[in-house]
């Protein structure tokens, strides 16, 4: 019984290999000797050297047929013979060289090259012959590959030398050449090692260093005299990259050993037995195939040196030697042949039908093929060729498939099955779904699926045609139809094996198979519809029926995108499995399936989840649609409980993400409001989104509405969105502002009723007040904001004062003088009212804030600047980020520069009037001055301010007005630094004056000596005073009187350029009077005209 054990078999090549050769009778003695003594593949073509002196080409036939019968069909057919030995001496070696084209043939120990395919002989003047050859070796260790130069190696071992040459297609050159005494009968080379052996025994050349070692090692042990039946073996197995070991064989009295030697010519562990001396060793890694003289061929593993297989070979074969080809020989597998028919089907609902038998039938009518087709098409190959006296066969490696193909043709079904598994862990280990083998084991696991769908078997159907790799369009179609959704379009044409196809239309419909099977297997027939039993059974049938084609559909949604092709429309898979789960009622699996990227008919399943109940999975598909409003309302009502679904996993951040999305904003205010309720932080950011994004997703005209609808919900809530309805919204809304600030102010109202916050407010301004503190008012707020609960809502309403540019100020404004203590609130207003006077005196004689009175003056009326305000936010008051912002804002479209503190202004032109803020400066110097001369609170309270006022605003005052103001009785240290920087400042000036005239003068200097040159080389203005008689301009011409008459040359005078007055004398006096460029140009050239041609 056959077994999937046999690693090899044999594949006859050629029987009669030999050509008849119609100069000599059949019956001849010189015909009966007639023999193959080498066979060497070469692509499609097969080359035989004979015993007679020829070698016969043939080439592979592509469509040879292989169920005919005839002895005379062969893969292989004759195509010429060439005669390579004139006196009928054998050919003792072909030789090909794959990457020249060219092959070396030899015979009578002269070694000749011929091109391929068609044996032309190359021109000995391009590759010479060589004589006396005794044999001819490549290096295994290049092997059938070109160097650099597209050379390739070879070794000619001569009687008494060996030559290393480079062969090229037309290069011939001569490496080394190195003396061999004792000659050789055989040769195997590895890099720069060379085994030989002689009639007795064995040894091993250094090519690089051209020393010779014995090995030690006899040919054989029985006779010291050549012998025929005893001759040695010579293979180099290759260990890895740059290593080997050579293989040599040494006979005995009852075996023959196999003993592997290192390229230094010493012993390694491992060895081999045969019980037969081998005529010839053949290696296909990692495969040693041994011809013994007992008709046997061993195949050896030299990885574990184990015997794997024993091939008997009939005597009247007549071996003669095993080869390793260097190229691989094409043979075609006839076991499998006919069953492997790919066929070009329509497949519709119900149906499947064959597009044109002929062209299936026809390779070339079938157009372009396929790449199962290509592959089921390709040959096996080979490497190992058995020649024999008049035959070739090469030894193939067997497959686990090809056993299982032949147990299929047997109807051995369940024996095909145990080696369609084992050839499953095959492939799935080598990881090559595009093999022959592979696609062999496809339509294995096809037949074997439908062998046990056909018993109803369907777990075990489908564990099998998922390997199979069968396209589920015919399964769909043909065997489960009500899944196709009736509006889709579903004939497709499909490559399907001509076998499937027909068990496919003799099944048909699952349903009718099952029901016809059921009623069938009783006698009398029962009808399914009648029968209890019957249909309980045929129920569970079906439900079987369907977890096999839900078992198919999931493997393709995991599948589909790494297969070779799609192999089911999405649309249709994807709306087959939702059906499927709808109808087993498996609500999460459906609900995942929605949730991912899925291609569903919803039209087809949207009635199936209404009808179950699965309100999750058409929540997923409105959500998918964009239907917001139906997702919107199937999402609220099952996190409310209204709805019950076990697979619904949503959240009320699911529902936030969806309203996020939503583009309605009627929908984004409904469920905003939902939202609210349930997570308040999440509500607001949606109902205030579009007021972050600056879009107008919200009306201008429904936030009171909102607003409205938020104070019944939270109050806390509704306050958040108008904040951010303020605060973030470019669009400005009034009565959003003043809502705000009405609340602030409420918030302040009610904290100032407890007396504890009202001595603590009290409390800053007093210690404000007394402390001198280098900060503004504000920031010293700030500071105390961990301490109260109204200093942040103050904070908050200082900016929101300063940063909004639509509040009705001056109705604030007497609102907030009715709480004495928000002072600095009211200076904002003022300011904003352009109350100079009023705001200045609040900030520097109320509060005491020489600061903000100073950047009051430097910003134009702005008291908080959008500097000190973000500071303020950013040292760990996230509350306050939005207000600051709105600061910001505010003082961007006033284009003031946020600056603070004047002295840290940078140097350069500010964006408000210099006068303006001079202005506002004296008027602050006063208010200074009236409150010192007045005596209240003494005047030395007020020389502090005034004086840090003097230092850091001494460019913006005058030096005599500030003079004539302060009072007598100041001391002179008090002004100081005020008048050591305008006098420094008046020094500076004069200096700056004499630089620039210096510079002046030096231009002057430059421009007159370039302006001398220039006219110098121009040679000044020339004017003719006498005219020609005929009155034209005379030039030095001839005058009338011949020839010989002397040239007369006119008076010419020059005439000077009229004086011009001398500016270049520069006032230095005033730093504003310097000259212009031309006004120094015209001077220069006035000054050089006049000394030139006065």
């Amino acid at each position: 019984m056959e077994g999937s054990s046999d690693l090899f078999q044999l594949h006859p090549i050629l029987y009669p290999a030999l050509p008849d050769d119609h100069r000599i009778k059949a019956d001849s003695p010189a015909a009966i000797s007639r023999a193959v003594r080498c066979s060497e593949p070469f692509g499609t073509n097969l080359y035989l050297g004979s015993s007679d002196g020829q070698i016969h080409w043939y080439s592979h036939t592509p469509s040879a047929p292989s169920t005919s019968s005839a002895p005379n069909d062969q893969e292989y057919q004759h195509v010429a013979s060439r005669t390579i030995s004139t006196m009928g001496k054998p050919v003792e070696r072909i030789m090909i060289l794959a990457p020249l084209s060219i092959a070396a043939v030899l015979s009578e120990s002269t070694l000749s090259f011929y091109e391929l395919p068609d044996l032309q002989p190359v021109h000995p003047q391009v590759l010479p012959h060589t004589k006396g050859v005794a044999s001819v070796v490549i290096d295994d260790a290049e092997g059938q590959e070109a160097d650099g130069e597209g050379l390739v190696s070879l070794c000619i071992i001569k009687r008494k030398q060996i030559i290393l040459v480079k062969v090229g297609s037309d290069t011939w050159r001569i490496i080394k050449e190195i003396p061999l005494p004792s000659g050789a009968l055989l040769a195997r080379r590895f890099a720069d090692a060379l085994c030989i052996a002689t009639s007795s025994d064995y040894s091993v050349v250094d090519l690089s260093q051209a020393t010779l070692s014995p090995v030690g090692l006899p040919i054989s042990e029985t006779s010291d005299s050549p012998s025929a039946s005893v001759r040695p073996s010579i293979l180099s197995v290759s260990k890895g990259k740059g290593n080997c070991v050579f293989l040599l064989t040494s006979h005995s009295q009852d075996l023959t050993l196999g003993v592997f030697i290192t390229p230094q010519g010493g012993p390694t562990a491992e060895i081999l037995e045969w019980p037969s001396h081998p005529r010839a060793l053949a290696l296909e890694y990692p495969y040693l195939h041994a011809l013994l003289r007992n008709d046997t061929i061993e195949v050896h593993n030299v990885q574990t040196m184990q015997r794997v297989q024993i091939l008997h070979l009939p005597s009247a074969l007549e071996p003669r030697l095993l080869s390793s080809a260097a190229t691989s020989l094409e043979v075609v597998e006839s076991a499998s042949q006919d069953k492997l028919r790919l066929i070009t089907a329509t497949v519709g609902r119900s149906s499947i039908r064959r597009v044109d038998a002929a062209a299936d039938d026809d390779d070339n009518a079938r157009g372009p093929m396929s790449w199962k087709r290509e592959v089921l098409g390709a040959r096996m190959k080979s490497r190992v060729l058995l020649v024999c006296k008049n035959a070739v066969q090469c030894l193939c490696m067997t497959r686990t498939t090809t056993f299982a193909m032949r147990a299929l043709i047997r109807g051995d079904f369940r024996r095909c099955q145990a080696l369609a598994d084992e050839a499953w862990s095959q492939v799935q280990e080598a990881g090559d779904d595009g093999s022959k083998e592979a696609l062999e084991l496809e339509y294995i696991n096809q037949v074997i699926g439908f062998w046990h769908l056909k018993s109803l078997r369907f777990e075990q159907a489908g564990a099998y045609l998922l390997r199979s790799g069968l396209d589920l369009h015919p399964i769909l179609c043909c065997l489960f139809p009500d899944l196709i959704p009736p509006s889709s379009q579903v004939e497709k044409e499909v490559e399907i094996f001509a076998d499937i196809e027909q068990e496919l239309v003799a099944i048909g419909s699952c349903q009718d198979y099952v029901r016809n099977n059921l009623e069938d297997n009783y006698s009398p027939p029962l009808d399914v519809d009648e029968d209890d039993v019957l249909k309980k059974l045929f129920g569970l049938l079906m439900s079987r029926a369907r977890g096999l084609v839900r078992t198919l559909l999931e493997d393709h949604r995991l599948t589909s995108n790494h297969y070779r092709g799609e192999r089911l429309p999405r649309h249709l898979a994807d709306t087959a499995l939702a059906q499927l789960y709808a109808q087993e009622n498996d609500k999460a699996s459906l609900t995942n399936l929605l949730a991912e990227n899925n291609e569903c008919d919803e039209a087809t399943i949207e009635p199936l989840l209404e009808q179950n109940e699965c309100w999750a999975a058409l929540a997923k598909i409105k959500e998918k649609q964009g239907d917001w409003s139906r997702a919107l309302d199937l999402s609220t009502r099952l996190i409310g409980g209204e709805l019950v679904d076990a697979a619904f996993a949503g959240t009320v951040q699911d529902v936030a993400t969806m309203l996020s999305s939503c583009d309605d904003p009627r929908l984004v205010r409904q469920y905003g409001l939902w939202l609210v309720q349930r997570d308040a932080d999440a509500g607001i950011r949606l109902l205030t989104r579009g007021v972050g994004r600056g879009s107008d997703k919200l009306a201008a005209g429904d936030h009171q509405g909102t607003l409205s609808e938020l104070r019944k919900i939270d109050e806390k809530a509704a306050e958040a969105f108008l904040e951010y309805l303020v605060l973030s919204r470019k669009q400005s809304l009034p009565d959003a502002h003043m809502d705000l600030v009405t609340t602030l102010l409420g918030r302040i109202a009610s904290a100032l009723e407890d007396d504890a916050e009202r001595q603590a407010m009290a409390e800053v301004a007093t210690d404000y007040r007394e402390g001198a503190y280098e900060d503004s008012f504000v920031a010293h707020l700030a500071l105390r904001i961990d301490g109260s609960k109204v200093m942040l809502e103050r904070l908050k309403l200082i900016m929101l004062l300063q940063g909004s540019q639509v509040l009705n100020v001056e109705s604030l404004l007497g609102v907030i003088q009715r709480v004495p203590i928000l002072m600095f609130e009211q200076a904002v207003l003022l300011g904003k009212l352009r109350h100079n006077r009023e705001a200045l005196q609040i900030l520097a004689i109320n509060l005491r804030d020489a600061n903000s009175a100073e950047a009051f003056c430097h910003q134009g009326g702005q008291v908080l600047s959008p500097m000190l305000a973000e500071r303020i936010a950013n040292d760990g008051r996230p509350q306050l980020k939005l207000y600051a912002t709105l600061v910001t804002r505010g003082a961007t479209k006033k284009k003031i520069a946020p600056a603070h503190p004047p002295a840290t202004m940078p140097s350069g032109k500010p964006d408000m009037n210099d006068g303006e803020k001079s202005k506002l400066l004296r008027l602050l110097l006063q208010i200074y001055l009236d409150q010192s001369s007045r005596g209240e609170g003494g005047e030395e309270t007020y020389q502090i301010p005034t004086a840090h006022l003097l230092n850091t605003q001494a460019i913006h005052l005058s030096t005599l007005d500030i003079l004539e103001q302060v009072p007598d009785a100041w001391p002179l240290k008090t002004l100081e630094t005020f008048l050591t920087k305008k006098l420094r400042g008046g020094v500076v000036r004069r200096h700056q004056g004499l630089v620039e005239r210096g510079v002046c003068l030096a231009q002057n200097l430059e421009v007159n000596e370039v302006v001398w040159a220039r006219l110098r080389s121009m040679g000044g203005i020339i004017q003719d005073e006498s005219y020609d008689d005929d009155g034209v301009e005379g030039d030095g011409d001839r005058r009338d009187g011949g020839d010989d008459a002397s040239l007369v040359v006119e008076e010419k005078k020059l005439v000077p350029l009229p004086p011009v007055d001398d500016r270049s004398a520069v006032d230095v006096d005033s730093p504003n009077s310097l000259p212009r460029k031309d006004e120094m140009d015209q001077a220069a050239v006035a000054s050089f005209t006049q000394r030139e041609f006065a």
